[in-house]
This record gives structure tokens, C-alpha cells and sequence, in this order.
């Protein structure tokens, strides 16, 4: 007798098969209680890739004799199937899977086959059928041709005691036969090993591969049925939308306009009450799900509540301490979430120009309850909001996100003539106070060697607020310069040549045109009558310096 000893985990919610026999064991025992859910999960335990041991195969053959036609008992045999194919199994996989496919509605999700496992057993039932085919030919030809000898055949194969009493002569006869059929298994990529050879003989020799023309029917439907769903219809495309770039939406209305017109989008309907110091987690949703449903323009108590959040007026309290990043992502989302906020209002535009410059949001003016008591303190601390935004973009501290619409606004790379020799780039950028973000080009270091004549990477490159502009040997004449005056520009600092040559009088300059490039007719701060001083000061202004720039007087 044989005895298993299952390790038993320390958790005591599952025992340890050791061995493939013991898990053979331990699954038989499981399907005699009718477990069929255990049976499930022990099924990718008993897999091999090498047939069984004789004592193993003793175990296997004890669950064919096993017969329960319950719907997930079907189910099992057919999972096991597929996890011993090097075995020949105890029972019919075709007649199991007819059953199977009968019983689908009753059998439950634990123990189902998915897609691919069902079809793989479909096609290994089309295999067998083909095998029995072929094996079947060869006996009626066999018979045909000399039933004696089919007779003989079968007897060395099958008989123990045949096989010792036959003849060197009928033994070879027989070997042959059985590699004929190989041969022919074999030709029409079938698998085929002795041992199948002998299975497949003895089981058309009982007629136990015939099918019913019903069971033929159900396998043949299921077939197509599961065929059907496959991908081989044609899929159209959607073209992919337009990137938007929403999270970084800007707008200058803010650096734009003036302080009055900042404090009359605040104060609209009176100057807005002050939110309490700090936002609980239910408020913040409450907050967010009304912005959401919300579809006018910003209002300035929105805004003052946005604001807060921004500079930490408003302390954020979520889950317990929130730090600063977390609470500007919070109330970037928050921003956003309103379907209207990109409505190019002057308040909106604050919130947007807070949002995509963080480093800023600490050294803004902060809305106290002490310092806006009354309209005098608020029209001072939204002056001192407008006064620090100017000041940022005087100073090139504000970061605008470009705009997939807004690309004609970016600078423009224009090419003249070759490039200039013995220039490289630098090997980290330079900042220009964020007029150009471009590189600025420097001289070789000492030892390397000249850079190639045609080199993309030798560009003397000039930045201005307008665009790039590249310098070659070729336009030293519409430089007025020479060679020498050139070498120069290449080799020295930039700051002390640029004067020289660059902005020559001498040099012959690009005309530029008398008037304001933009028309400022029907901007809102045009109703006031010192802007329209301002803008008539400044286009007269304009109108001068370009009549000495174009005459070629530079004042």
C-alpha cells in the first residue's frame, strides 16, 4: 500500500502536494467528495511535459474509472486533458466535450473552460477524428488485402505471449506495419508515436471513435460558434482630435489691461466676502461638484476663493497636512474643472497666469480678513496684485505655455547664407530673461578641432525679440563689414562686438514700418481717455523713430 503526507501550511488554509502522484491523489480524493472547485485548482498541479510514471498512471486510470456525469466533473476531465497531453487518457475527450457543451448552462464559473482552452480541446477532438480516419484506412486495406496477416499483426501487438512465440519473420512484419502508419500519421502532420499507434489500433478495433451523427452536429456547431467571434471583420479608425493643451491654457488680459480695470472686475456687485481660512475635505468636493455644473463666466467670489487657494490664504485640509505643491495641483484641477474658464476675462486670466507659474503663488499679495475691511483696502491690494504681475513680466519671470493655435507667435528660424567656421554651442544653455530660449552659441574649446565647413552645428546665431537670424561669410557686404570684423564677432565676447558691426551706422537696416503691428480700438481700457493719450503718445513716438531709422539716422 502507498500513503501521501501532505504539509500542512502554517496558516492552515491549504495543504502542499510534494510530489505529481501525491497531487493525482489528493485531486481524486477531491472529486470523489464532489469538490469540484478544489478539483479546479488542483488540475495545474498534476501537469508534465514527459508521460507518467507507472505508478502515477495507476492513479490516473483510478479517475477515469471515476464516473460522475455532474456538468463541472466534464469540465475537470476536459482541464486535465489539456494538462497531461503526453498521456493517453482514461476516457473519451470527444463524448466529454459533447457532454460539456450540452451541460454549458448548468456548469459553474469556478470550473468553465475559457475561449482559448475550449477551442484547444476542439481542435484536439478534430485530431483524434482524423487519427481514428487514417488508422481506420489502413486496417481496410490491410483486410483487403490479407486478412491472415491483419490477424497475425494484431495478435503479436496486442498479445503478451503471441509476441514471445512469433517468428523473427512475422516480428519484423508487424514492426513494419505499425511504422507504415506512422509514416502515414505522420505525412499528414499528425502526432503519432508507437505507443498511439497501439492506442488508436486497439480503439478502432472496438468502434469506440464513432460518433453519433448528433454528437457530430454539436461538436461541428461549437466549432463554428466559437470561430465566430473572432476579429475578421474591418476596423475604421478614428482620427485622433486635436491636442488642446487645456491644462495649459493662458492668457495676458491680466498683464494687459490696467488697475482700474482689474478692480472693477472685482469689486463687480460689490467687493466679495472672504472665504474662512481654511477648506475642509467635504467643502473642496462640494466645491469642486458645483464647479463642474457651473457654465457662466468666473465671478469674482469664485476668484477670491481661487486666489486664496493659490497664494495659501486658504489652507487646504484634506487628509491631514497638505504641503504646497499638492495644494496648487488641487486647485489647478479645481480652475479647470469650470467649462467656462477659458472665458478670456481679466480674472480668469490671473488664476491662469498662478496656475502655470507656481514659484510666484508664495509672493503674491494675500487676501486677509484685516487688510480688506473696507473698499479703500481692497482697491490697494489689487493694485498690489496688478503691480506684481507687471513686475514679473518686466522682468521675464512669467511662464507662458505655448498654444497649439498660438504657434505663429513663436520665433522663427530665418537662414542666411552659409554658415560661419570655429563656432560650437555651448555645452548647457545660457537664459536670455526669457526674450529667446534659444542657444547661444560660443568658441571651440582650446584643442578641439575645427568645426567642418558646412556644419549645421557652426552657426553664428543673432537673438532678437523677433526672431533668429544667421550670419555667414558670404553677407559681410550686407553687413559693411569685413572678414577681420567678422573673425572678430566669431572669436570675442559678443557684448563688446555688437555694437560695432551689428548696429553699425553704416550698415544698410531692415526698413521698419510707422505704426502700432495690432489695433487696439476695441480693447475695454480704450475707454478711458488717458489710454487713448498713452496710445496716441506712443504711436507718435513710433512714427518718429522709424522716420530716422528708415532714412538710416539712428537717434
Amino acid at each position: 500500500n502507498c500513503h501521501f503526507l501532505y504539509p500542512v501550511h502554517i496558516s492552515l488554509a491549504f495543504v502542499t502536494t510534494p510530489t505529481v502522484q501525491s497531487a493525482l491523489y489528493w485531486l481524486c480524493l477531491r472529486l470523489l467528495h464532489r469538490d469540484y472547485a478544489a478539483v479546479a485548482q488542483l488540475c495545474s498541479r498534476v501537469g508534465s511535459d514527459q508521460p507518467y510514471e507507472p505508478h502515477e498512471e495507476k492513479v490516473l486510470r483510478h479517475i477515469g474509472t471515476v464516473r460522475d456525469e455532474h456538468p463541472d466533473a466534464h469540465a475537470i476531465r476536459l482541464r486535465m486533458t489539456l494538462t497531461i497531453l503526453a498521456m493517453q487518457m482514461p476516457w473519451d475527450v470527444c463524448r466529454e466535450l459533447v457532454a460539456y457543451v450540452t451541460k454549458l448552462a448548468h456548469v459553474s464559473g469556478r470550473c468553465r473552460l475559457p475561449r482559448t482552452e475550449e477551442l484547444e480541446v476542439l481542435q484536439l477532438c478534430q485530431t483524434q477524428r482524423r487519427q481514428c480516419e487514417l488508422v481506420g484506412a489502413e486496417l481496410k486495406y490491410l483486410k483487403s488485402k490479407d486478412q491472415a496477416e491483419l490477424q497475425s499483426n494484431l495478435e503479436i501487438l496486442f498479445d503478451p505471449r503471441a509476441q514471445l512465440e512469433a517468428s523473427q519473420q512475422s516480428a519484423s512484419a508487424s514492426a513494419e506495419w505499425v511504422k507504415r502508419i506512422t509514416t502515414v500519421l505522420r505525412a499528414n502532420r499528425l502526432q503519432a508515436s508507437p505507443a498511439q499507434v497501439k492506442a488508436l489500433l486497439l480503439r478502432v478495433l472496438k468502434e469506440e471513435h464513432k460518433l453519433t451523427a448528433l454528437e457530430i452536429c454539436v461538436l461541428d456547431n461549437r466549432q463554428a460558434f466559437l470561430a465566430g467571434p473572432d476579429p475578421t471583420a474591418t476596423y475604421t479608425s478614428v482620427p485622433r482630435p486635436q491636442e488642446d493643451n487645456w491644462l495649459g491654457h493662458m492668457d495676458r488680459n491680466a498683464v494687459l489691461c490696467s488697475v482700474i480695470d482689474l478692480q472693477e472686475a472685482v469689486a463687480s456687485g460689490g467687493y466679495p466676502q472672504l472665504a474662512a481660512r481654511t477648506l475642509s475635505l467635504q467643502e473642496a468636493l462640494g466645491k469642486a461638484l458645483e464647479t463642474c455644473r457651473d457654465q457662466a463666466p468666473l465671478k469674482p467670489r469664485e476668484f477670491v476663493l481661487l486666489y486664496s487657494l493659490f497664494t495659501r490664504s486658504v489652507r487646504l485640509k484634506l487628509y491631514g497636512r497638505v504641503t504646497a505643491k499638492q495644494q496648487h495641483s488641487f486647485t489647478r484641477l479645481l480652475l479647470h474643472l469650470n467649462p467656462a474658464h477659458r472665458h478670456h476675462g481679466i480674472l480668469a486670466s490671473v488664476l491662469h497666469i498662478l496656475s502655470n507659474n507656481p514659484a510666484i503663488c508664495q509672493e503674491m499679495p494675500k487676501l486677509s480678513r484685516f487688510h480688506t475691511n473696507n473698499d479703500n483696502q481692497w482697491r490697494a491690494k489689487i493694485s498690489a496684485i496688478h503691480q506684481q504681475l507687471q513686475h514679473y513680466e518686466r522682468w521675464g519671470q512669467l511662464h507662458w505655455a505655448s498654444h497649439p493655435h498660438e504657434l505663429g507667435s513663436l520665433p522663427s528660424v530665418l537662414h542666411v547664407g552659409p554658415t560661419l567656421l570655429g563656432l560650437r554651442p555651448v555645452s548647457h544653455p545660457m537664459s536670455c530673461n526669457a526674450l529667446c530660449p534659444d542657444l547661444i552659441f560660443a568658441t571651440a574649446p582650446t584643442g578641439l578641432p575645427p568645426a567642418p565647413s558646412r556644419s549645421f552645428m557652426g552657426t553664428a546665431t543673432l537673438c532678437t525679440l523677433r526672431g533668429q537670424y544667421t550670419i555667414g561669410p558670404m553677407c559681410v557686404d550686407s553687413l559693411g563689414c569685413n572678414a577681420t570684423a567678422l573673425h572678430e564677432f566669431g572669436t570675442r565676447p559678443l557684448c563688446r562686438l555688437l555694437p560695432r558691426f551689428v548696429l553699425s551706422p553704416t550698415a544698410p537696416a531692415i526698413p521698419i514700418r510707422e505704426g502700432l503691428p495690432f489695433d487696439l480700438t476695441h480693447h475695454p481700457a480704450m475707454s478711458h481717455p488717458l489710454a487713448t493719450k498713452a496710445l496716441q503718445r506712443i504711436v507718435a513716438e513710433m512714427e518718429t523713430f522709424a522716420g530716422f531709422y528708415n532714412c538710416g539716422q539712428v537717434p
